[in-house]
């Protein structure tokens, strides 16, 4: 019966059964045919749970004597401890996969990738902080995802990315991809050291990216959103910033609304060298709230059971 399904079924039937680890290996042995499948998407689609697991993969393949069966098209690492030593394992699973002669490669010789996820608590402990940008730098993804181990129902700021060490190697990683078209970053913390509030804060400008999706996330200034939004003119593909639980301060404050980013966007303007022409300083305003209101959307999601920061009943979820 297996042979005479269409390919595209079969294959997306043994893409959902391997999701269940128990059923790999039957599958593996079912048939030439399943064998075939089942070991193509495998590979392809590479996925870790633990630092051990993925030492164990770079011990066995990507060797000279045993290469990669197959160039991968997603790489997707699921860690909820020992997470400290992830970018160099992860670097090493990069330049390996880049030595193979199928794997597509953009025309810097990085890996291209449609979809890369990472899903693992807090980095700001992490003494190999720099591998952040060593191992990242090596790869030009389509789609990344870079979120906590919690499920969504849960807030935490799983990630906490401080601003001055691990999130400016994942920010300017970020800034070189070019192939990237979807952002995803949640459960993050981006709160600046004490004693450097003025620290200059900004969002990585992506030439492709279409749409960045900002969740369950703390200490993200408003005045950071304007300035990635009017500084979007080289970002031509741009079509929507969602920004979901995120607060400009603990989650004990207030949530972000998009008229907080709007009235940050005027007086950006307002401060550039627009000169003392009101009417064209009216335009200049009106024109950075609309583009403001083009491309970003502020919503809450997840409540508290006592306190903080409510969602207004007849909202449904958008906070204006």
């Amino acid at each position: 019966m297996v042979p005479h399904l269409p390919s595209e079924l079969l294959r997306d039937i043994i893409s959902l059964c391997l999701d269940v680890k128990s059923n790999r290996i039957p599958l593996l042995l079912t048939s030439s045919v399943c064998n075939a499948i089942s070991m193509e998407l495998l590979y392809t689609h590479l996925r870790f749970e633990t630092s051990l697991q993925l030492i164990r993969f770079l011990c066995t393949y990507g060797t000279p004597l045993l290469p990669l069966p197959y160039p991968p098209r997603t790489i997707d690492v699921d860690f909820t401890s020992d997470a400290t030593t992830i970018f160099f394992h992860l670097n090493t699973l990069i330049t390996r996969c880049g030595s193979l002669p199928e794997m597509e490669t953009d025309e810097q010789g990085r890996i291209v990738l449609d979809i890369l996820r990472l899903r693992l608590y807090s980095h700001t402990q992490d003494s190999g902080l720099h591998m952040i940008l060593t191992s990242l730098e090596q790869v030009n993804p389509r789609r990344f995802i870079w979120t906590g181990p919690d499920p969504p129902h849960h807030f935490s700021t799983a990630v906490s990315l401080l601003f001055t060490f691990s999130a400016q190697y994942l920010f300017r990683a970020i800034e070189g991809w070019t192939n990237l078209t979807h952002l995803t970053l949640t459960h993050i913390s981006l709160r600046l050291p004490s004693g450097n509030d003025n620290l200059p804060f900004r969002f990585p400008q992506v030439p492709n990216l279409r749409v960045f999706y900002l969740g369950q996330a703390t200490f993200i200034p408003a005045e950071s959103i304007a300035i990635f939004i009017l500084g979007s003119a080289g970002v031509t593909a741009l079509e929507k910033v969602r920004l979901v639980d995120a607060y400009e301060s603990s989650i004990w404050g207030r949530r972000l609304r998009r008229s907080d980013i709007e009235t940050l966007a005027a007086r950006i303007v307002v401060a550039s060298d627009i000169g003392d022409d009101e009417q064209r300083k009216e335009k200049v305003v009106a024109g950075a709230v609309k583009k403001i209101r083009q491309f970003i959307t502020c919503e809450g999601q997840t409540e508290r059971i006592i306190g903080g920061d409510r969602i207004p009943e007849d909202s449904n979820g958008v906070l204006m």
